[in-house]
Formats: C-alpha cells, structure tokens, sequence
C-alpha cells in the first residue's frame, strides 16, 4: 500500500512540473492583405476598397474574396488550440437578408494585393475596378504575369468553416478545419496564403459585402495556441519584427471568445 502511495505521489509531483510551463497565449489579428476576384472579367480588382465580396451578383458573375494573415508571432513548435475569424457583413445583394452559406476554403497558391479600388456597381463596389499590377484577379494570382490553376482560385477541396449569413452584422467562424489550417501554417510558414470565401454561387443575387482590411470593421482572426519552447517565445518577444496588425495576449483562457 505504502509503494503505491509512493508511486500516486510521484505521478503527481511530475505531472505539476510537467504542466508548470502550460499556458495559452492568444493573438489577434488583421489581415495583412484582402482581395476580391470577379469572375466576369480578369482584369478587375478591389486592393483598396473598403469592402470583399463572395456570392453572385445580380448578373449572374460570381465574386469570391481571399484574405491572408501574418502569423509569424506565433513561436515555432506551438499547439493551436482554437481559432475563430469575425467578419462584419455591410450589405448584402439588392439588400435582402436571406441566409446563404459562406463557406471558407484553404488556399493553395500565394497572390497579390496591389492598389486597385472599386469604381463599378453603383458606389457599393461590387463590380471591382481595374487591376493594376500585383492584383489577384479570376485569372491571375499577380496580375496580369502569374496565373492561378484554376480561374477563380486554387485553394483545398474541403471546406475549413462555414456558416449561415443572413442580416448584416458580425458573424463568427470557427471549426477544427480552421484551427487545422492555422496549425499547418504555423509548422510550414511557406504555406501561409490564406484563406478564400465562397458564397451562394447557384443562385442570382446572393452576393454579400463584408468590411474589408481598409475598412472601419476589417476581419479580425483570434488564434489561442499554447507557446512552444521558452527560449521561441524569448525570441519573439525581443524585437521579432511583425508584418501584420496584431495583439498578443498572455495567459488567456482556453474558452476566451472574441
């Protein structure tokens, strides 16, 4: 009975120092860039524009958007443990609220944001603008030079998150696909292009606007992670440079929300 205790005793005493260095950071995050690509012509844009587009228009061309993130303050070797992206609807096509799918899909290849701005479709800047060169368009990953595989975007077969969008407001993802695609970008930096957004393309005039990174409601990404090796989050918290617009938070509760 004594070695048993003895052994109970010994168990516990490891699993406190084991646990002695767990902790959750969470770091929020802008995009570092956004785009929208029109599928009905290549050479328009939308770099700047205050808004991102996915669904279909009333004329029938389908909008699609891509965002990416810079996640380089996370320290190499970290666990993530959750992940949730908050968009902010502000219109939605011809103002009617019916709930569509928005789905998020893993993007394969790397693109650009350049300095195009919308100037077509009556002021909301759902018809884009003219690419200038650097842009994503349907075509062109970096306008107009690079190209993706398939026009419209290269990005995964499997849906990462989706939900509901319906009356404009704020509206949440999160998924174990998400917090997958986070944990790949982390472990290989290289893969980091983002996401992509789909809405209803089977339908007319289920396009949706959210605010884009220029706007006064871009999308914020809230990652939860447990740090790796101490001396990764000395290295990142002496000076690392950062591309992105982020906040580090320490010790954050793993059930934290945005």
């Amino acid at each position: 009975m004594f070695r048993l205790k003895k052994i109970s005793i010994v168990f516990a005493l490891l699993a406190m120092i084991s646990g002695a260095d767990v902790r959750a950071d969470q770091l929020q995050l802008t995009p570092v860039k956004d785009n929208t690509l029109y599928q009905k012509s290549d050479s328009l844009s939308n770099a700047k524009g205050i808004g991102v587009f996915s669904g279909r228009t009333g004329d029938g061309s389908i909008v699609r958007c891509v965002m990416a993130f810079d996640l380089s303050a996370i320290p190499p070797g970290s666990i993530i443990q959750e992940v949730s992206l908050t968009l902010r609807q502000t219109n939605t096509n011809n103002n009617a609220p019916q709930a569509r799918t928005v789905s998020l899909y893993r993007v394969t290849k790397d693109w650009g944001e350049a300095t195009s701005q919308a100037t077509l479709g009556g002021g909301g800047g759902g018809g884009g603008g003219p690419a200038t060169a650097g842009d994503a368009t349907w075509l062109h990953t970096f306008f107009n030079t690079s190209f993706w595989e398939n026009p419209g975007g290269d990005f995964a077969p499997d849906v990462s998150g989706s939900i509901q969008v319906a009356a404009n407001g704020d509206y949440v993802w999160r998924s174990a696909g998400m917090t997958a695609d986070v944990q790949r970008w982390v472990d290989n930096r290289e893969s980091n292009f983002g996401w992509l957004l789909r809405g209803d393309e089977d339908n007319l005039s289920t396009a949706k606007r959210f605010g884009s990174r220029e706007s006064v409601s871009p999308p914020v990404l809230l990652v939860q992670f447990s740090p790796g090796s101490s001396r990764g989050r000395s290295d990142r918290r002496a000076g690392a440079p950062r591309l992105g617009r982020g906040r580090l938070r320490g010790n954050a509760a793993p059930d934290s929300r945005p």
